[in-house]
């Protein structure tokens, strides 16, 4: 009686709620998803987006710098070196004074009856009675193989025999100028010092 009274009851209540909905989507087991569109049944597929997966990406390495060979001379061949001659002579014609000597090159000696002046060209090429002395600097290193151009040059004056300039072995020679061969001291050691002094700043361009 009790379990006829129980199935009355839900008869009761079914026919009052009336039929249950049927749910408006459902998802499937496939991820499908039903939906009511108008009266009909539209199945929607959801596909499982899948995560994207990252790609690993290789560490960059460092780049390193390849060093550049730094450009090396061509060895060139050096030239050699100019011998260094010792002049005796040079470190007192560096005391002496151009200027006395100019003074004393152009200056009239009686013992002899000329000047220097009178048979040096010293402005040019041009020769007189001896040679030019223009760009005597020059020539005077070179003229006696080992001899310095002061010591050279101070030999000329003291001694002028000591070394006849090609050409001119028959020119009237010089005469001594320091009482050699029984000849009179007309110059001392110091203004032939200062007459080398002059000579040496007749540089020829």
């Amino acid at each position: 009686m009790r379990t006829l009274f129980m199935l009355s009851c839900v008869a009761l209540l079914l026919a009052a709620c009336g039929t249950i909905p049927e749910p408006l989507f459902r998802v499937t087991p496939q991820a499908e998803v039903v939906e009511r569109i108008d009266g009909r049944a539209v199945a929607i597929v959801v596909s499982p987006t899948p995560r994207p997966t990252s790609t690993p990406i290789p560490p960059t390495s460092t780049p390193t710098l390849t060093p550049t060979p730094e450009p090396t001379a061509t060895p060139t061949e050096a030239a050699p070196a100019a011998a260094v001659i010792d002049d005796p002579k040079a470190f007192f014609v560096q005391l002496a004074n151009p200027q006395r000597g100019e003074a004393l090159f152009s200056q009239y000696i009686d013992a002899v009856g000329f000047a220097c002046s009178t048979c040096h060209n010293v402005v040019g090429d041009e020769v007189k009675i001896g040679p030019s002395l223009y760009g005597i600097p020059q020539r005077a290193a070179e003229r006696v193989p080992g001899e310095g151009p002061y010591t050279y040059l101070y030999n000329s004056i003291h001694n002028s025999q000591a070394y006849i300039v090609p050409g001119f072995e028959n020119a009237v020679h010089m005469p001594h100028y320091a009482g050699l061969d029984g000849s009179p001291v007309v110059l001392s050691d110091a203004q032939i010092y200062d007459l080398v002094a002059y000579l040496m700043t007749l540089n020829a361009p």
